[in-house]
């Protein structure tokens, strides 16, 4: 009995962090934040041509997840190029939010994650708060599509061959699984006159693995006290 009880825990283990996506991902609990985080992409063509288009952020609801009481935040400060990168003229000058739910401040506040302050000394941040715009274009790390969110794109830039483009980001989620909130950053434009469109995952919200490991030790207990009682009963 004992034998397969440990069976089970490790089993139960494994499936639990197989189903958990691979890295490149920032992955948190329901109701958690990532603290501010810093994001390099990197740009290369072996032509030399270089890239010029926008930079997109989404924050999004997933798997038909339309409540608004429960909107995830994602927070953008200190890009490396483009117009009024770091919102310095304390509004969307340059920008193209497609929501409401969003804007420039000097500081944002949550209840459940507290204060978080811009990152360099313009003194601005941008807010997203996932509500009223389609996201169904995007996907979370789980391969679920997106429904609706908030998109946030900057002005026109360029990037030169071998070049740098960074920000600073956070991620603040209010929900929790099954609702795998997330956020993605995108570049869109053009290449050599070609179509380019490239996206990395940021954060999601996930089951904690934490909830693995104490199944499996309710498990592991149970096998124990199992043993202990029938040790007893010897």
């Amino acid at each position: 009995m004992r034998k397969r009880l440990l069976s089970i825990a490790f089993a139960s283990m494994l499936v639990l962090f197989s189903t958990m996506p691979a890295a490149s991902w920032q992955f948190v609990g329901g109701y958690g934040h990532t603290g501010w985080q810093n994001q390099t992409y990197y740009y290369y063509n072996p032509l030399g041509y270089a890239f010029v288009g926008k930079a997109g952020f989404v924050v999004s609801n997933a798997a038909g997840d339309t409540d608004y009481n429960y909107a995830s935040v994602l927070l953008i400060d200190s890009l490396s190029h483009g117009t009024n990168p770091g919102f310095e003229t304390g509004d969307y000058t340059d920008w193209n939010p497609q929501s409401i739910y969003g804007g420039v401040s000097n500081s944002y506040y949550s209840g459940v994650h507290g204060y978080y302050f811009p990152t360099q000394s313009s003194g601005y941040l941008s807010y997203q708060e996932a509500y009223d715009v389609s996201t169904t274009t995007f996907f979370n790390a789980f391969g679920q599509q997106g429904s609706v969110g908030n998109i946030l794109e900057s002005s026109t830039f360029t990037l030169t061959s071998g070049s740098q483009f960074s920000f600073d980001w956070a991620f603040l989620a209010w929900d929790q699984a099954p609702n795998y909130d997330f956020a993605k950053f995108y570049l869109t434009g053009t290449m050599d006159g070609n179509p380019f469109y490239e996206e990395i995952g940021l954060a999601q919200i996930v089951p904690l693995p934490s909830t693995a490991l104490l199944f499996g030790s309710a498990l592991l207990g149970l096998g124990i006290l199992g043993r202990r009682v029938k040790r007893s009963k010897g």
